[in-house]
């Protein structure tokens, strides 16, 4: 498969194409729904025949596999049966005057790729979409249905226009490609319904003069809202999304206050909802809700562009990056909130992305193995430490030094998922002062705002937790 990547574009409507995009777009939704109900049922259908009772009861191996295929093609659970299945539903209703087959194809993958999900475990049960929960839909190729044909997306006799600039460096480089295939999006943007154009595009984006990509090895330390990097020449170590959405909180708890008024009989009596109640919104409360999800729009859009901006400052700095394997999913049940506004695992992906189209690589290793949060790599003694612990601190006499920082120094020395202690020990004279350079940096940014107790501030002049109480105590999100 070719390398492709994903370009976006505005497009111009006017009300008669909004009411016909919203059809188009509730048409592709019912499709949709109606693969998923499909999918589900044939599923349920196969874990109930013989040969999956069987198949369940057969110790791993190829045999096991062999019953559960044997049963799922039994009962007609794959992609292109359900292609089959969209077709003839098309053919004898009115549907397909809305949605061409290439989209009606595109949307049954999708459904069947959800549910397939849902079998082997990955995901939970799929859900039914509602009207505000369907926001894209996209065709095969470029050759039928949804098509960018001469600056214009061409949609079964709708001719939608673009806002782009021909003489823009980023834009006149991904023009210069072939489309693959085009994505129609919509978004609700400052309480308004917007709708995007994403051209699927083959080759690689554009890499601009001033994001220089370095060539040195860039060892990485990622936490549930903090992130700390180190190469041979340079350091730091900075929040993932430094501003609180304190707005988010106020409205949040506008909102709860307005349900609790409309609903008194919806909650028990220590003031936990009820389940399978039926709840009433006043004409206040739907209007505080739009307005919290354009805050939430907002703080997506920050914390996209932030990412980009971290992203491209480690490039910089190497495009070949070391850092440990972690599980994002544990992160989110233990930090969920601190998860949500920061999203780490997304910032990887991200790297890891333009790493690959910057000519290098993410090299992930098992932090079980290598333990380097509780290495020392003067004296070669493991110790646990405590999450409270924010200073690596050895009895070998090893000046104490920050712990992320740290983490990230010795990650650049792992090979093979085995830390290479000579080599760190070479390294540790220059690594020093690189340290607490970043750590200065980090301090001076943090003056008079709200600070990560995750950066240990408080504790580098006795290297112990701070007190309870302390005003250097309170911070937005703690990793305890």
């Amino acid at each position: 498969m070719s390398e492709s990547f994903v370009y976006e574009l505005p497009i111009v409507t006017n009300p008669m194409e909004e009411n016909q995009l919203f059809t188009r777009f509730n048409v592709a939704r019912l499709i949709y729904n109606a693969c998923l109900q499909e999918a589900l049922r044939r599923l349920n259908l196969a874990k109930q025949s013989k040969l999956w009772q069987e198949g369940r009861n057969t110790p791993p191996g190829e045999k096991k596999s062999a019953l559960f295929r044997e049963a799922l093609k039994l009962y007609h659970f794959s992609e292109y049966e359900l292609h089959g299945y969209v077709k003839d539903l098309a053919k004898e209703s009115w549907l397909k005057e809305h949605v061409d087959s290439t989209v009606a194809q595109k949307i049954a993958s999708r459904a069947f790729q959800s549910t397939n999900e849902y079998r082997v475990g990955n995901r939970g049960k799929p859900r039914f979409k509602t009207i505000r929960q369907f926001s894209s839909v996209e065709g095969k190729s470029n050759v039928a249905g949804i098509r960018f044909k001469n600056g214009s997306i061409y949609w079964m006799g709708m001719v939608l226009k673009l806002i782009y600039d021909p003489c823009d460096e980023v834009e006149k480089h991904a023009l210069h490609h072939k489309t693959k295939y085009v994505r129609l999006v919509r978004r609700i943007v400052r309480e308004k319904v917007r709708y995007f154009a994403q051209l699927v595009l083959e080759g690689k984006p554009l890499i601009k003069k001033k994001h220089r990509v370095g060539t040195a090895i860039v060892g990485l330390d990622i936490g549930p809202s903090t992130l700390a990097a180190m190469s041979e020449e340079s350091a730091f170590l900075i929040p993932l999304n430094p501003k609180a959405p304190k707005k988010q909180k106020k409205l949040q708890r506008a909102l709860d206050r307005s349900l609790r008024k409309a609903n008194p009989d919806n909650y028990n009596e220590k003031g936990t909802p009820k389940k399978n109640v039926k709840w009433k919104k006043s004409a206040r409360y739907k209007k505080k809700s739009k307005k919290l999800a354009e805050e939430k729009r907002k703080e997506a859009g920050e914390r996209k562009r932030r990412r980009g901006e971290i992203t491209n400052q480690i490039l910089s700095m190497g495009n070949t990056i070391k850092t440990e394997k972690l599980s994002y999913k544990s992160f989110q049940k233990q930090y969920g909130r601190s998860v949500a506004r920061h999203a780490p695992g997304s910032m990887v992906q991200t790297l890891r992305l333009k790493a690959a189209n910057a000519g290098g690589e993410v090299i992930e290793f098992s932090c079980y193995k290598t333990k380097l949060s509780q290495s020392c790599h003067n004296c070669n003694q493991i110790k646990k430490k405590a999450l409270s612990e924010r200073w690596h601190v050895c009895s070998c006499g090893i000046n104490p030094v920050q712990r992320d920082l740290y983490s990230s120094f010795l990650a650049i020395h792992v090979e093979d998922e085995v830390l290479n202690r000579p080599k760190a020990v070479e390294a540790w004279a220059c690594a020093e002062p690189l340290m607490k350079q970043a750590l200065f940096k980090c301090e001076q940014a943090a003056k008079g705002k709200e600070r990560f107790a995750s950066f240990g501030f408080s504790q580098r002049q006795s290297c112990s937790p701070v007190k309870a109480g302390s005003m250097q105590d309170k911070a937005g999100d703690v990793v305890r």
